[in-house]
């Protein structure tokens, strides 16, 4: 029995000698005062240097400056039985260029449970945090592409529309039928391409901008996006009513943006009835699954994925709008882990859904 328990135990250790030996990331193991004892062919890779070349000298070998105390610190920690993960830093490869890895270190603790030394899993992130940093560059130079290009359009839209209209006013009575309209035309045109030029500015902060978390409830959410809406809602007599909505972790501006875009949708969309809209909420698995349901004029099912493009409009010479507020919606949501989609409310309405899991505030 003894034979076999130790074959046992050298068969297993062998195994996982082998799969150490294989991993694609450095495995390390130091002893308590950072002197390396162990390093596989995944660390000779990442740092350059041979197992006979690295062991026995100290970790900080490999510390880039200005961190040279950082493992020491570390090791503290380890000493207490502490385990770090997912830990970001720099450290120096063998022929001096700095390297950035990921960090999990954990206790190696001897057969009574005390701590005896610790095991470094190091992973190369210098190409992901490289391509981060870049992304990070690009949307600010979107974002300000975005100001620069919102600013400069609107100027002369502004221009187009303020002239025509002042046209039309000083040759009041001398225009024929048709100048008048072609000048209204062009009034219209301009609005609606300042309406564009605001709402794709919207939509390109969405993905530049990082959204603020918080815990709120969603029912004041949802009366700020009335309070904003309450001279539309008046002009068209619409009811809102709402059932009582949770308590949610989400960015609180955007949930309102979506309450907003879609209450709007709602009443734009009504047909020959006063417009009805009914917010409600109820838990599902993981988080809440709400819904905005109207008396409107209905969606044909064919549309029911285009509608959240970006400039998407099924009958825009009958409603108007720009076709970005469902496009908002639909990245806010997701953004949040969610997802959004349309139905049937009736015979003839329509009711968006959209789900929200939990979340902690970062």
């Amino acid at each position: 029995m003894d034979v076999t328990e130790r074959v046992l135990a050298d068969e297993s250790r062998l195994a996982l000698a082998a799969i150490v030996e294989s991993s694609d990331d450095a495995i390390i193991g130091t002893s308590l005062d950072g002197t390396l004892t162990s390093w596989n062919t995944g660390a000779q890779r990442l740092f350059g240097y041979s197992a006979d070349e690295i062991l026995g000298k100290p970790v900080a070998i490999m510390a880039w400056y200005g961190h040279e105390g950082e493992m020491a610190e570390i090791l503290e920690r380890i000493q207490r039985g502490e385990r770090i993960q997912n830990f970001d830093t720099f450290q120096r490869h063998k022929d001096g260029h700095r390297i950035t890895v990921s960090l999990t270190i954990s206790p190696i603790r001897d057969s009574a449970g005390a701590v005896i030394g610790a095991a470094k899993i190091a992973r190369d992130i210098t190409a992901r945090k490289q391509m981060e940093e870049e992304l990070v560059r690009s949307n600010e130079e979107l974002q300000q592409f975005a100001y620069a290009a919102s600013h400069d359009l609107q100027e002369p839209l502004r221009s187009i529309a303020v002239y025509s209209e002042l046209l039309t006013r000083n040759l009041e009575g001398n225009l024929t039928a048709e100048n008048q309209h072609n000048l209204q035309f062009i009034a219209e045109a301009a609005r609606r391409m300042s309406d564009l030029v605001t709402g794709l500015l919207a939509y390109s902060r969405l993905t530049t901008q990082q959204g603020r978390w918080t815990t709120f409830s969603a029912g004041d959410a949802l009366t700020a996006a009335i309070e904003n809406l309450r001279t539309y809602i008046e002009e068209k007599q619409a009811s809102i009513i709402h059932d009582e909505l949770p308590v949610i972790t989400a960015d609180r501006s955007r949930i309102i943006a979506v309450f907003q875009n879609l209450i709007s949708n709602a009443i734009k969309y009504h047909a020959d009835q006063i417009p009805q809209v009914h917010v409600s909420a109820e838990p599902e698995k993981g988080g809440f699954r709400f819904s905005i349901a109207d008396n409107g004029i209905g969606i044909d099912p064919r549309h029911r994925e285009r509608i959240f493009n970006i400039f998407a409009r099924l009958m825009p010479k009958v409603y108007g709008g720009t076709g970005v507020g469902l496009a908002i919606c639909k990245r806010v949501i997701e953004a949040h882990g969610g997802r959004i989609w349309v139905e049937s409310n009736g015979p003839r309405g329509t009711k968006f859904v959209f789900t929200l899991p939990n979340a902690r505030v970062e």
